[in-house]
């Protein structure tokens, strides 16, 4: 029952961050706060994922998964209830925008710890042979989320610009209480230490870890990057109008989401037992999608590409997770998680500034800046494999003892 909570849980998060933005222009005409203004807040929510996300993670490894993920859905619950207080009240744009601060601030830094948490927890329980296809269930979750959230506003927002927002707090609400009834989560498959590891501080980790954290890094950066740069490009390439490309955005993102469920759901079965190979052919098949999508002359060749580059980031991620937990010991799986939610939400910032720079530039070669991420990207995979740890002589193995 408790694996079933995380994933409606994770189902949930990817849901919400959707609506709040399909919601925005809505929210911003019933508050009379400044569209920028909104739209920053709403970033700052998520841009205090960087600072909490690695410290919930080590809370996890000395409190307990279950206790930060209880503490994340109760912060994503008082976070709406906040947003909804403020479409509700009808207060002056100074109480909606204190209101407003607050639920943003809520957000981030406590729902931040319920990814790693999931993930860590997922590790913990699984084996070696197991791990890829059960990271794989949290990300394929989040994805089905992000597909589901655009129907959300799409039914409810009809009925008022309040309704989504109570819609999710109360499957929050229920998220919580599974969570909290599902008793104490199983711990099968846990993993166990060849030696003790209490001497493992963060900056040993970090040392011991740094090839998966460049890994990491380097994909979310080329697939934000590559998502922010595609409305510019139907725009400039295509002569789309605003509207037509916004429209054409959300469908190719869309294709996106779906094409990450589907690699979710039918790419671990494949990989578990090649995670090397795994890596490789996803950092090419990154490469692949990156080529196609920006020497794409029509539509067809354009979403080919961004479903290729989704497919390979739904590679990636839940691989070079398994490589990097195998790394460390079972008590810092949390840490380790943490800190790959961090680079996740540096990586997309990262890719989003380096879209507008390249907007701005207009003489940067956007294919020569793609194509130096993904040299770094391959670098870390060919680095990382090499210096890899013989299976024999492995320090953390997971799921059983060395």
């Amino acid at each position: 029952m408790f694996r079933y909570s995380c994933l409606f849980g994770a189902c949930l998060m990817g849901m919400g961050q959707v609506s709040l933005l399909i919601c925005l222009p809505v929210f911003v005409n019933e508050t009379g706060i400044d569209y920028g203004v909104f739209a920053g807040l709403v970033a700052l929510g998520t841009g205090l994922f960087i600072v909490a996300a690695p410290v919930w993670g080590k809370i996890s490894d000395y409190s307990g998964r279950k206790v930060v993920i209880t503490a994340g859905l109760t912060g994503f619950i008082v976070s709406n209830g906040l947003l909804a207080l403020m479409l509700i009240s009808g207060s002056s744009a100074q109480v909606a925008m204190l209101l407003l601060v607050l639920s943003r601030v809520i957000y981030g830094l406590t729902v931040a710890g319920f990814y790693p948490a999931v993930q860590a927890w997922m590790v913990d329980q699984s084996t070696a042979l197991n791990t890829v296809k059960d990271l794989s269930r949290v990300s394929a979750a989040i994805s089905l989320g992000r597909l589901l959230g655009p129907l959300l506003p799409l039914a409810l927002l009809p009925l008022g610009a309040v309704v989504p927002v109570i819609a999710l707090f109360l499957l929050a609400v229920l998220a919580l209480l599974i969570t909290s009834f599902s008793g104490k989560p199983e711990t099968d498959g846990v993993r166990q230490l060849s030696y003790a590891s209490e001497g493992m501080t963060t900056t040993l980790l970090l040392k011991r870890t740094w090839p998966v954290l460049l890994i990491a890094g380097s994909v979310t950066t080329v697939f934000g990057l590559l998502q922010y740069l595609i409305a510019p490009v139907l725009q400039q390439k295509f002569h789309y109008s605003a509207e037509t490309a916004s429209e054409t955005l959300s469908f190719l993102m869309l294709t996106a989401a779906f094409s990450m469920l589907i690699a979710h759901i039918t790419l671990p079965r494949l990989i578990q037992h090649r995670l090397p190979l795994a890596l490789v052919a996803g950092g090419l098949l990154l490469l692949a999608g990156t080529l196609c999508l920006l020497s794409a002359t029509d539509l067809i060749a354009m979403t080919s590409g961004i479903a290729i580059c989704a497919a390979s980031v739904a590679l990636l991620t839940p691989v070079y997770t398994t490589l990097g937990c195998q790394l460390v010991p079972a008590d810092q799986q949390g840490g380790l998680t943490g800190i790959l939610s961090m680079i996740h939400t540096v990586g997309y910032t990262l890719g989003a500034l380096l879209a507008g720079v390249s907007g701005l530039l207009g003489g940067l070669n956007v294919i020569y800046l793609c194509g130096a991420l993904i040299v770094v990207l391959l670098s870390g995979i060919v680095y990382f494999i090499r210096n890899r740890p013989a299976e024999n002589s492995r320090e953390f193995t997971i799921g059983v003892e060395r």
